[in-house]
């Protein structure tokens, strides 16, 4: 026989189910809209990539990269990708260098490859700026010889260091390494030297030596990091700049200075070197009296 306590109990239980149940088909609702919002917002978004009705043109290859992007393991990713493959000639018109990259990179055997390449020949020189660096990267792997390669190389190391590094080190034997291994010392020398450190084992590591060696400029030098120095010391220790950097690191900072000194003895510039700390830094006498 069932107490009011047990059947309290069981009421409470029943409660308990019954919401859980009640917010477990919510849940479950709420999942179904969402899928529904989202594939909605698919599709708005699939009919949006056209400008025009009928076949993608190149103004249309923008949209329908990002739309492939977002949404890659759709049914209507791959019926992009078939258009876009079936545009070529004239219907490529508005295609932008961007996607132009992007269509050579990942749509082997696309019918407009060669008219692609044929219209990189003749971008013109100010618009260069206004491409992103990685498509200009793109450019000087796919047109090494390009007739502004001077222009394309300064520009990418001017808009992006970090990828005209990636760059020499992906390519390590393509002719323009040399090129952009330059424009990143005339860039930023100080830079240049903190990711190049690392290459000396490069192919064009005779590219590197020159562009240390090309560091004259006193506002350059002043720029140079305590590291940068040090390692410009130890590669090139008749750099003849050397004194001028010798007194940015002392000024910048002793101690890396003291020690170069303690791990570099015979160092051709340790005289001048400890004498500028000395100067500086007169109490520091014993400790070079002692290791001496």
């Amino acid at each position: 026989m069932k107490t009011e306590k047990s059947k309290s109990s069981g009421g409470l239980f029943q409660r308990i189910r019954a919401k859980m149940s009640g917010a477990q088909a919510e849940s479950t609702e709420d999942k179904v809209l969402q899928a529904d919002d989202e594939m909605h917002q698919m599709m708005e978004e699939f009919e949006a990539v056209k400008r025009n009705p009928g076949q993608l043109s190149g103004w249309d290859f923008d949209r329908a990269f990002e739309f492939i992007e977002r949404y890659p393991d759709t049914p209507q990713a791959e019926i992009l990708i078939g258009q876009m493959y079936a545009t070529s000639g004239q219907a490529l018109k508005g295609l932008s260098y961007s996607s132009a990259v992007k269509v050579l990179d990942r749509m082997p055997g696309h019918a407009g490859t060669k008219s692609i390449i044929k219209g990189m020949y003749t971008i013109e020189r100010d618009y260069i700026r206004e491409l992103r660096s990685d498509v200009i990267a793109r450019i000087i792997n796919i047109i090494p010889d390009h007739p502004l390669i001077e222009e394309l190389t300064s520009a990418l190391a001017e808009k992006n260091l970090t990828n005209a590094y990636d760059f020499v080190t992906a390519n390590p034997d393509n002719v323009c390494s040399k090129k952009i291994i330059k424009a990143m010392f005339d860039r930023d020398p100080n830079i240049a030297i903190l990711l190049l450190q690392e290459k000396m084992d490069h192919p064009q590591v005779q590219s590197i030596f020159d562009g240390i060696y090309g560091i004259t400029k006193k506002t350059d030098i002043k720029k140079l990091t305590p590291n940068a120095i040090i390692f410009i010391l130890d590669v090139a220790p008749d750099h003849p700049q050397s004194d001028a950097m010798i007194e940015v690191l002392v000024e910048s900072n002793y101690v890396k200075a003291y020690d170069f000194v303690k791990m570099h003895p015979d160092h051709a510039k340790v005289t001048e070197m400890k004498k500028l700390i000395l100067e500086r830094k007169p109490e520091l006498k014993k400790l070079f009296d002692i290791s001496q």
